[in-house]
C-alpha cells in the first residue's frame, strides 16, 4: 500500500523507527510479539483513515511488457521507451 499511496513511504517512516527500536528486523522472525506503545499507535493512525487509503492510484492488471530501445555513440545516447524518447550527450 505504501507504494501506491502518494508519499506513502514517507508515512511509513515513523512506524519503521518504532519497529526498529523494538529490535524487529524484516529479515528476522516476523511472528515475534512486541508491545505496541503509544508512539507506534500514532505512527499507525494515518493508515486507519479511509480518506488517506482512498487517495492512491487505481490498480489494474499489471503491464509486464515494456518496449525499450537504446542507442549510444561517441557523441551521445538515445532511447525510446513505450513511445517516449530521451537523449543526451
Amino acid at each position: 500500500v505504501s507504494n501506491v499511496i502518494a508519499f506513502g513511504l514517507l508515512y511509513m517512516r515513523p512506524l519503521q523507527w518504532c519497529l526498529k527500536t523494538k529490535g524487529v528486523s524484516p529479515r528476522g522472525n516476523l511472528l515475534c510479539m512486541i508491545k505496541v506503545t503509544r508512539r507506534c499507535l500514532r505512527a499507525l493512525d494515518m493508515w486507519r483513515r479511509p480518506w488517506f487509503l482512498s487517495q492512491g492510484l487505481v490498480l489494474g492488471a499489471p503491464c509486464r511488457r515494456v518496449m525499450l530501445a537504446t542507442d549510444a555513440s561517441l557523441t551521445g545516447w538515445g532511447m525510446v521507451m513505450s513511445g517516449h524518447p530521451a537523449r543526451g550527450l
